[in-house]
């Protein structure tokens, strides 16, 4: 097997990975998901039925030091198994407010502080970021280094539908993001550039792209006139019609999400998957289907009422100018690669139902699709929910589609898989670089 530099295919969890506002519970409050993140990782003990910390307050080494084994467990582990009638969120929000957390909440205050985007000297406004800048860093470094590259969202929620993430990640592509600009490349960066990968592995995690946008270089005073919370909104409407702008050089308009193309929902079943791109809609079914599941029938002994691939094909073919259906795993993975070759983003709603009713089992999550005897091309899926302590992928499905096999968490770790940390992700700006240069070290090892 030949070693070259891939084609990096990058699957990005949306909720806890690329943003801290968790829409798919109805949060906004940045305080209250940093105080929920915090509880969540907490290591202590069980003393019957008292949940008792550590006492550790270096949090980053946390989940180093996590030996279950040992008996150590998570507090979202102890709410999980002992507090399972109460209310979680309640739950995260009193302990961290509780007297024995009194010395943790400075640095809860601290990160507060971080996830404040930066006063602009026009208006005094309290606002957050919503997509992590660790994450337009990471893509920032990809375009410098003149990477083939693409990036998959994939969620169990809508929000891979919603406005704002589709409108922020627009602007950015566009070049009208208020505060990330797109990082310049050598080449003509309005087509996916050299597949050389110069500079891949060097280390270097080149900090140029992460600066608020420059007001002199823009080609309208509208970023001059507004404030940041209302800067979004006026770029947003700019970028949906670059031709009213001077469109930048290194703008990367063929990486921007679509409303329909680029948008679809990925259904499971016992035959295997369907992907369909056009609309994220499940069957009309599959809402009373998950909510009157029971745990006490088995994972593969609960029956199917969903119909989903003749929902699939019935929407394909009263649309078939706007939605695409691909069937199997080959296919989809097929489709994918196709997407990684010309830099397309791609935004999947993956079956949550199907993940429920079987148990919440790491072979009914998200698919994620490798090709070991496929050098072209690195599939790496970035997730909050992956278990890594307790050695699961839990939440994703590593797939070897050439050998119609499981990968097992070991191999996958840190090569196809990384346990994305939100908390850290947030304080480093390079976190994710050093993520993925992490999994491409790891793969090349393998190849050699």
């Amino acid at each position: 097997m030949s070693v070259e530099v891939p084609y990096l295919q990058l699957h990005f969890d949306v909720n806890g990975t690329m943003i801290l506002q968790d829409k798919a519970i109805r949060k906004n409050d940045v305080k209250q998901i940093l105080k929920e993140e915090f509880a969540k990782r907490a290591v202590g003990r069980n003393d019957n039925g008292t949940f008792v910390w550590n006492g550790n307050i270096d949090w980053e080494t946390w989940e180093e030091n996590y030996d279950p084994e040992a008996g150590d467990l998570t507090y979202a582990e102890f709410v999980k198994k002992h507090l399972k009638d109460e209310d979680k969120q309640r739950c995260y929000e009193n302990f961290i407010d509780s007297p024995e957390m009194a010395a943790f909440r400075p640095v809860i205050d601290d990160l507060y502080e971080k996830s404040r985007v930066p006063d602009d000297g026009t208006e005094n406004e309290d606002q957050h970021y919503y997509i992590l800048p660790s994450f337009f860093q990471l893509l920032n470094h990809l375009i410098e280094n003149e990477r083939k590259f693409n990036i998959i969202l994939r969620s169990y929620g809508s929000e891979v539908r919603l406005g704002k993430l589709r409108e922020e990640l627009n602007s950015f592509f566009s070049g009208y993001h208020p505060r990330f600009k797109v990082a310049f490349s050598e080449t003509n960066s309005t087509t996916d550039s050299s597949d050389s990968g110069s500079g891949r592995g060097s280390g270097s995690s080149s900090t140029a792209g992460y600066n608020a946008y420059d007001d002199r270089k823009a080609s309208s005073n509208v970023f001059r006139r507004l404030s940041s919370k209302r800067r979004i909104s006026a770029i947003i409407m700019a970028a949906r019609d670059p031709s009213e702008l001077d469109v930048l050089a290194n703008a990367q308009l063929h990486r921007r999400l679509e409303n329909h193309r680029h948008i679809g929902i990925l259904h499971r079943d016992e035959e295997g998957a369907v992907l369909s791109l056009g609309t994220a809609n499940r069957p009309p079914t599959a809402t009373d289907w998950c909510d009157t599941h029971t745990f006490d029938i088995p994972p593969g002994q609960y029956e199917d009422t969903r119909d989903g691939r003749a929902f699939y094909a019935k929407q394909k073919e009263e649309n078939p100018d706007i939605i695409n259906v691909f069937e199997g795993f080959e296919a989809i993975y097929r489709r994918f690669g196709e997407a990684t070759e010309v830099g397309e983003t791609i935004a999947i709603r993956d079956d949550y139902p199907w993940w429920k009713t079987n148990h919440f089992a790491s072979t009914a999550g998200k698919p994620h699709l490798i090709n070991p005897m496929d050098d072209h091309v690195h599939p790496i899926f970035f997730d909050d929910n992956i278990k890594a302590a307790h050695g699961q992928s839990h939440i994703i499905d590593v797939l070897d589609i050439h050998n119609k096999t499981n990968i097992p968490f070991k191999e996958a770790n840190d090569k196809y898989v990384v346990a994305a940390h939100p908390l850290r992700a947030l304080v480093d700006v390079n976190y994710y670089v050093n993520a993925l240069q992490t999994c491409e070290e790891n793969r090349r090892r393998t190849l050699v």
